[in-house]
C-alpha cells in the first residue's frame, strides 16, 4: 500500500549508532477511512552478506482482515537488503496484490559498477540509493530536528526519482503501543507523487533514541489510510 521511498548523502550514518537491531518487529493496525481493515508488520529478519557486504534483511507485509477481503483484498510483501554500514539498498523485491492489481519486481544495486539491475532493465546510477522500505531505517539512524530538509532519491520500478522530506514539527501522538512525542515528517515534490495513487503522506517518528515509525498517514482521492503502531 505504501510504495515509493528514497536515499541521502552517502556514508552519513554509522552502524554503531543504529537505533534498531536484528529481531526488531513493528506491528501496525491498518485503518482505511476510520475502519480497521487489516494489519502490517515491519521487521529485521536477520543479517546476510550481499556482494561481500554485510546487510540487514528487512521485510514489510500488509494483509487485510477477512471481512475487508470481500471489499478490497490486499496481500503485499516487500523485502529489502540494506547495507549495514551505509543503510543504502543493495537489493529490493516486492510482490503486490491489491484488489485486481498485481505487481512483482526485483532489483539489485551494484555500487562498484554503479548499476541498478532488474529483469527488465539495467540503469546507470549517479549515487547510492534507497528503496521504498530501506528509507525508514535510513531516516531512523539520522539526526532529526525541526526544520531539517532531506534531499532523497528513490529507486523502484526501474525509475530513479528525487524527493525532499522536511521535519515540520513535533507532536504528541497516542497509538495502541502507547503515547509518544514525535517528529512529523512530510515528503514533497513538485513533479511527481510520492506514492502510487496517493497525494499526501505524513510520517510520525518517535523523538526518542529509537526513532520508531509510530504512525503513517496517507491522504488520497479514495480516502485516508493510516498505519498505527500496535506493538514492538
Amino acid at each position: 500500500m505504501f510504495v515509493g521511498w528514497i536515499g541521502l548523502t552517502p556514508f552519513s550514518v554509522q552502524a554503531q549508532s543504529h537505533p534498531f537491531k536484528v529481531g526488531e518487529k513493528l506491528v501496525y493496525s491498518t485503518i482505511f477511512n476510520f475502519v480497521k481493515s487489516g494489519q502490517s508488520t515491519m521487521e529485521i529478519l536477520g543479517q546476510v552478506t550481499i556482494d561481500g557486504h554485510p546487510a540487514y534483511h528487512i521485510r514489510f507485509q500488509t494483509q487485510t482482515a477477512p471481512f475487508f477481503d470481500k471489499v478490497y483484498q490486499i496481500r503485499d510483501n516487500m523485502e529489502s537488503w540494506i547495507d549495514i554500514k551505509t543503510l543504502f539498498s543493495r537489493r529490493f523485491q516486492k510482490k503486490l496484490a491489491e484488489g485486481k492489481y498485481r505487481k512483482e519486481y526485483a532489483v539489485d544495486f551494484d555500487y562498484q559498477k554503479m548499476l541498478a539491475i532488474s529483469a527488465t532493465d539495467v540503469d546507470t546510477l549517479t549515487s547510492m540509493v534507497n528503496d521504498p522500505l530501506s528509507i525508514f531505517y535510513f531516516i531512523r539512524a539520522e539526526s532529526l530536528y525541526v526544520g531539517r530538509v532531506f534531499k532523497l532519491y528513490n529507486y523502484d520500478n526501474d525509475k530513479l526519482k528525487p524527493y525532499n522530506v522536511i521535519v515540520k514539527r513535533t507532536e504528541k501522538i497516542k497509538v495502541p503501543a502507547g503515547e509518544f512525542v514525535c517528529f512529523v515528517l512530510e515528503p514533497f515534490s513538485k513533479d511527481v507523487k510520492l506514492f502510487r495513487h496517493q497525494n499526501q503522506i505524513t510520517i510520525y517518528v518517535s523523538a526518542d533514541e529509537r526513532h520508531l515509525p509510530i504512525l503513517i498517514s496517507s491522504e488520497a482521492s479514495i480516502g485516508r489510510t493510516i498505519l498505527r503502531l500496535e506493538k514492538f
